[in-house]
């Protein structure tokens, strides 16, 4: 069997000449072409296609005329993270602060910080049956 002389340090194979500018420039400028091609033919087909709906749908029922511009209840929501934010502030700011539940009964709400230390000073309340125990 005979060694192979062609593999080995320098002796591979290789490219012996640089890669042709003007083909380059051709492939090139032929895919340019061929997207501006592309671009106004999907241009065209939907100027077409509009015109097409313009000129075949009918007409508009005078019923669906008529109807309100918004939905009917319960609608669903627009903006679910600004939602969820003002309903956060709300909840911090009844959490945090003093306010009336009902003034005719005379029932007031409490910050948390102040119920957690009213609970630990006077601790929880107890049932009758607990305390006969």
């Amino acid at each position: 069997m005979q060694a192979d002389t062609n593999h080995g340090a320098g002796h591979g194979r290789h490219e012996k000449s640089d890669v042709g500018v003007d083909s380059l420039a051709g492939f090139a400028i032929g895919l340019v072409t061929l997207m501006a091609v592309a671009v106004l033919a999907m241009w065209g087909l939907y100027r077409g296609l509009a015109y097409y709906t313009r000129t075949t749908d009918p007409p508009m029922s005078a019923l669906r005329a008529e109807l309100p511009a918004d939905p009917p209840e319960p609608r669903l929501q627009v903006t679910p993270i600004k939602d969820l934010e003002a309903v956060r502030v709300d909840e911090r700011t009844k959490l945090q602060n003093y306010g009336w539940i009902s003034r005719e009964a005379g029932v007031v709400h409490i910050p948390i910080e102040r119920a957690m230390q009213l609970t630990l000073d006077r601790g929880l309340p107890e049932r009758e049956a607990e305390r006969k125990k």
